[in-house]
């Protein structure tokens, strides 16, 4: 679904490799260019342990030149009919690229949609104390491929408005550490993935001298 807006035009794949055959040299040698992201893609991640699936996006180029290929292959195969090729193929892909819109495919609703990542970023947008960071409780059962922890809007994290980290438990107190040096005012909130809470914890000042106080070992006399 990645690379084809249908899992059923993986089908007319073989058939775009035939359709290479009778295309011009200068053709041919622009669409093996064009394929070869699909080997050179599989053999630079073949031993790697992660792969997301978006990462295959680039494969869409050739996918897309073989599903346009596929047509030109059956108008070879079958002479006859080979005039009703194009607009029979016109019409399937049609019906391939409609069924897996999100409003006509329930399926392909809950694959594309998240309505989590959405909550976050209603939430981070409206927290009443910036500069902030949210520490975000993972829940193994959320989607892992929705992953909210990322610092991309400025150059240096510390510059921006919401600082995104994973919750690590006891090694909380090493950030909190961190900006309790650096941005004593910054302020710390906890998303709890599982329940979609935002909960407060305060800034990294008061919250560095509870966390120190709630470590350190207690005495009697």
């Amino acid at each position: 679904m990645t690379t084809v807006a249908h899992p059923l035009l993986l089908v007319v794949l073989p058939l775009g490799v035939l359709g290479l055959r009778p295309l011009p040299r200068e053709n041919k040698i622009a669409a093996a260019a064009m394929l070869a992201a699909l080997p050179m893609l599989a053999i630079g991640y073949a031993f790697n342990p992660l792969l997301l699936s978006h990462y295959l996006v680039v494969w869409m180029p050739p996918m897309i030149l073989l599903i346009v290929l596929a047509p030109i292959a059956l108008s070879r195969a079958f002479g006859r009919i080979a005039s009703a090729m194009p607009a029979a193929a016109t019409l399937f892909l049609l019906a391939a690229v409609v069924s897996a819109q999100p409003d006509v495919n329930p399926h392909a609703q809950a694959q594309w949609t998240a309505p989590q990542m959405s909550d976050i970023q209603e939430k981070l947008a409206a927290l009443p104390h910036k500069p902030a960071v949210v520490l975000f409780h993972f829940d193994a059962e959320t989607n892992v491929h929705h992953e909210p922890v990322y610092n991309v809007d400025t150059a240096w994290p510390d510059d921006a408005q919401v600082v995104r980290a994973h919750d690590l438990g006891a090694r909380n107190i090493e950030l909190v550490r961190y900006y309790a040096e650096h941005q004593p005012e910054r302020y710390f909130y906890r998303y709890d993935r599982s329940t979609r809470e935002l909960s407060e914890l305060g800034p990294a000042k008061d919250l560095l001298a509870r966390l120190t106080a709630a470590t350190m070992p207690t005495t009697t006399p």
